[in-house]
């Protein structure tokens, strides 16, 4: 592996950062070589108000795939690989540029509005995998065929405000923004082999048996403030809501149209309340609730092996509460940190089924986690730090 950066101030308030790196994996089993090469840039102003950053990277990765063993292979020989990696070449390649930029504007005598940010982002990403799936399986007329391959295209823009109410550290501070972000796959199926259904030819692009455009969507508002109350107490609350929208649209129409369209609507609030006990120790605790809608991909195929969209799984909603307490020394050389907390989860989405190189999700039901989290951290001289963490889950 190798890696290679550097940076500079340059005049005019701006300075630069570029950075490469590679990386070449052998594998300790056949079928298991791997590639990694990626690039980055960063270009940043400061003005007497403004910052920009501007950010982008390169990223290409083709991969070899051993598979997994059996339990009986393993105990026979865990270097080994599966016969089917070579025999289907079971590989995947991956191409990915993206580009960001933010801007951060401060204001003067505008009132209680303190300053603006801006974040942007776009990218494209390419993936393509050679999967071990026989011919034979792939004779059903509905299957998609043992190579997946997709051209994923998405951007992103995020607006917000931040205002101040009173004064110095007694005032209210509000922070208000909105936000967009999309995505679209041009996605593809096709025969992993050549040849006949009793004569197959593995590792190659045979025939297209899947062509489809996916379409994601997320439009929300926000706010978030936090109130002092009082020379000890402040409280911080806040809730986002926003709309979903997930989109299939079928353009390989001689095994039926699995095209489909769910959306999803959420609002969710987080408050919580920061006690100030002594110099240097605070107590905390906080209650939120969350949202997570299912994934194109866990959409993708139904529970029952047919195609289409998948119309009955539903996104699962989370509740979370926690309580801690942070205590720093007074000369700031030893810091401790520790909570409890407890997430409770309705409709989880979990794995189905996994067979013939497809995964299908459904809702599993409630879970419920607990558990606690306790961080040391001690200065012991200028130079040198040590921390230390434990997590009860």
């Amino acid at each position: 592996q190798w890696r290679v950066s550097a940076a500079a101030p340059l005049s005019g308030g701006f300075e630069a950062r570029v950075g490469a790196s590679g990386l070449e994996w052998d594998g300790f089993r056949p079928q298991s070589s791997a590639k990694k090469t990626s690039a980055n840039a960063r270009l940043a102003w400061q003005g007497e108000r403004d910052r920009v950053i501007v950010l982008a990277s390169v990223l290409d990765q083709p991969a070899d795939d051993p598979l997994g063993l059996t339990r009986a292979q393993f105990d026979a020989d865990p270097y080994q690989t599966t016969p089917q990696a070579t025999q289907f070449d079971t590989r995947k390649t991956l191409a990915q540029q993206q580009a960001g930029a933010r801007w951060t504007h401060r204001f003067a005598n505008a009132g209680p509005l303190a300053d603006s940010a801006v974040t942007a982002y776009f990218g494209e990403r390419s993936v393509t995998q050679w999967l071990a799936i026989a011919s034979g399986t792939q004779g059903n007329p509905r299957h998609g065929g043992g190579v997946i391959d997709f051209d994923r295209s998405y951007d992103g823009v995020d607006a917000r405000l931040t205002w101040r109410f009173g004064p110095g550290d007694k005032s209210i501070a509000l922070v208000t923004g909105a936000a967009i972000e999309r995505q679209r796959d041009d996605r593809r199926g096709y025969l992993n082999y050549a040849g006949t259904v009793t004569s197959p030819s593995y590792g190659v692009i045979g025939a297209l048996r899947r062509d489809e455009n996916n379409s994601a969507t997320t439009r929300d508002v926000y706010a978030q403030a936090e109130v002092p109350l009082g020379e000890s107490f402040a409280l911080s609350g806040g809730v986002r809501t926003g709309k979903v929208k997930l989109d299939a649209s079928d353009n390989y129409l001689s095994n039926g149209d699995d095209s489909g369209q769910r959306d999803f609507s959420y609002t969710n609030p987080v408050l919580g309340l920061r006690w100030q006990v002594a110099r240097g120790l605070n107590l905390h605790a906080s209650v939120a609730r969350g949202f997570e809608s299912p994934t194109l991909g866990e959409l993708a195929y139904r529970t029952d092996g047919s195609g289409g969209f998948n119309t009955v799984l539903q996104p699962q909603k989370s509740r979370q509460y926690e309580v801690g307490a942070k205590w720093r020394g007074l000369d700031g050389a030893l810091a401790i940190d520790a909570a409890l907390f407890r997430v409770t989860v309705e409709d989880e989405i979990g794995v189905a089924t996994n067979a013939g190189g497809r995964q299908s999700f459904q809702n599993v039901g409630r879970t419920l986690r607990e558990g606690a989290e306790v961080s040391l951290g001690w200065r012991f001289t200028p130079e040198w730090r040590t921390q230390m963490a434990l997590t009860l889950l």
